[in-house]
């Protein structure tokens, strides 16, 4: 049991290695405005310093899905995360200028793939992962917090 937490704690840091610089904007997210994609991928003002966002895309994986794109001024404390939902689903959070975009988007799902997060490059969960993502993410938030 400990060598696989071990494992996982491992996999989960080296996630967070990975995914981070394409999430996360080097400057805190209170002191720099922000740029994010709107759905239709025109660049749109999301955050300014008086007002923080985030920037979020979201892509239901099926053939031909658009991916909504946009900004959110109320989750920004937040932050960044990857979701893939169980459903077919597949979200980012992020407060790096245009990080919603096509490239930012499609590279976590690259980097999922590779560590087998996901069974697809578009982002389907393997089956094994299923019942343990939640936990891994759990684990990432607090390697964030460390």
């Amino acid at each position: 049991m400990i060598v696989k937490l071990n494992s996982l704690l491992k996999l989960c840091q080296t996630l967070r290695d990975e995914l981070w610089p394409l999430l996360e904007s080097s400057s805190p997210i209170e002191d720099a405005d922000l740029s994010c994609f709107d759905s239709d991928e025109n660049i749109r003002q999301c955050g300014l310093v008086s007002r923080p966002g985030i920037c979020q895309a979201a892509q239901r994986l099926r053939r031909n899905s658009r991916t909504k794109r946009g900004c959110n001024n109320q989750l920004y404390t937040n932050g960044k995360s990857v979701t893939a939902y169980d459903f077919g689903s597949f979200e980012i959070r992020c407060n790096r200028s245009l990080c919603d975009g096509p490239l930012t988007f499609q590279a976590v799902k690259d980097v999922m793939f590779k560590y087998n997060i996901t069974k697809t490059v578009d982002g389907q969960l393997s089956q094994g992962i299923r019942h343990s993502l939640s936990f891994i993410f759990v684990i990432l938030i607090i390697i964030h917090l460390i």
